[in-house]
């Protein structure tokens, strides 16, 4: 059995990460289960976006690479980004 079936029984709402090919590929797979799917411009946009829909009593559940994590952990615990040139 497929994720997107498995997942279907939590009614989750998806936002796809930054990355243009990942964003059609989910869309195709959760719509077919009526998962709700949603593109953000950036991390932060997606967690104020997804908080909104969770609510009070809701889950904002981020997987990603290290990077995202880290972008996650700077924008929920207003941290300072660490910037590299």
């Amino acid at each position: 059995m497929d994720m997107a079936l498995q997942m279907r029984v939590l009614r989750p709402r998806v936002f796809p990460d930054l990355f243009p090919v990942v964003g059609p590929l989910f869309r195709e797979n959760f719509q077919d289960y009526q998962i709700s799917v949603s593109t953000n411009k950036s991390i932060a946009d997606a967690i104020e976006y997804g908080a909104g829909v969770a609510g009070d009593r809701g889950l904002v559940l981020v997987t990603g690479s290290l990077f995202v994590a880290a972008e996650v952990r700077e924008t929920v615990l207003d941290i300072d980004p660490e910037l590299y040139f």
